[in-house]
């Protein structure tokens, strides 16, 4: 259990820190370019640990493959495009702190498919996550936010709806793995289904896809390789956790997001007082739910 709450940190920490480093690209470089560096990267060094740490695709049928296949739908493009437009229209740590609601998603469908308990103190940690989150959104909506945008509301839709995705991400993964899916199989399917699908739609639409500065790409490049690490240690933490307590440690990102974006996005974005306060209301809730 130590091992599996090990890997379930470094992976937030790791998860934290590719915020940050998007936000600094996004400045300069269309988002569409880190779509694709993304999920080249995946593909890549989730081929070559497959093929030379694990036991390839022996022994993998549709039927275990198809929960990848639905998160690297759900998750490695859908989320991983909304998410990514969120840090641009609200901020990292914000964004990062509103997708804090995902564990009580995470919470009923572990429940109703997975046969997950929910506790007194999950429920309570919960209802801490879901105010914070609603007293960040507030301070969006009310012009209040210490950093100015003209769609607030379209940011906050688009950090809801990956909340929502990554609520259902851990569970679909936790179930993935119950039918005998490796983590190293598990993440090569998601990033096989994510490159398919995307590398279709840039060929069916072919977008107009600007660079004002390819230096500054390098950004989404350590992105990129940082959040594949992390997706491999979060699907380890599953393997040895409960979705609901994978979903609740990695809740506490807010406090690394806010705490990076203020040592790396200076001049980018502004974090405040209020800003730390309601993320750790956050986080006080997401380890309700972890005791829970």
């Amino acid at each position: 259990m130590v091992l599996g709450i090990t890997f379930a940190l470094l992976s937030t920490v790791l998860w934290s820190g590719s915020f940050t480093l998007r936000k600094r690209g996004l400045e300069e470089v269309d988002y569409k370019v880190f779509i694709v560096i993304r999920l080249v990267v995946g593909l890549s060094l989730s081929s070559l640990l497959l093929w030379s740490l694990g036991s390839g695709l022996g022994n993998l049928s549709l039927r275990k493959a198809m929960p990848f296949i639905v998160t690297g739908v759900i998750g490695n493009v859908f989320a991983l495009i909304t998410n990514t437009l969120a840090i641009h229209e609200i901020g990292a740590s914000r964004t990062h702190a509103l997708i804090s609601a995902s564990p009580l998603v995470t919470a009923v469908l572990g429940w109703a498919f997975l046969g997950e308990n929910i506790t007194v103190y999950l429920l309570f940690g919960l209802l801490l996550i879901i105010l914070g989150g609603g007293a960040l959104s507030y301070r969006i909506h009310g012009g209040d936010s210490s950093q100015k945008t003209s769609r607030s509301v379209f940011g906050f839709t688009l950090a809801l709806y990956s909340a929502v995705a990554i609520g259902a991400f851990a569970v679909l993964q936790k179930y993935g793995l119950s039918l005998g899916v490796t983590p190293l199989q598990g993440l090569f399917v998601r990033f096989l289904t994510a490159s398919t699908i995307y590398g279709a739609y840039l060929i069916l639409t072919r977008p107009r896809i600007e660079i004002s500065s390819s230096s500054l790409s390098q950004n989404y490049l350590w992105a990129s390789l940082v959040m594949t690490v992390a997706a491999l240690l979060s699907l380890l933490a599953l393997a040895r956790l409960p979705a609901t307590l994978v979903a609740g440690l990695k809740r506490t990102a807010p406090l690394f997001t806010v705490g990076l974006s203020y040592l790396m996005l200076r001049g980018i974005e502004q974090v405040d007082w209020k800003t730390f306060a309601v993320s750790g209301v956050i986080v006080a809730g997401a380890i309700l739910a972890i005791i829970g």
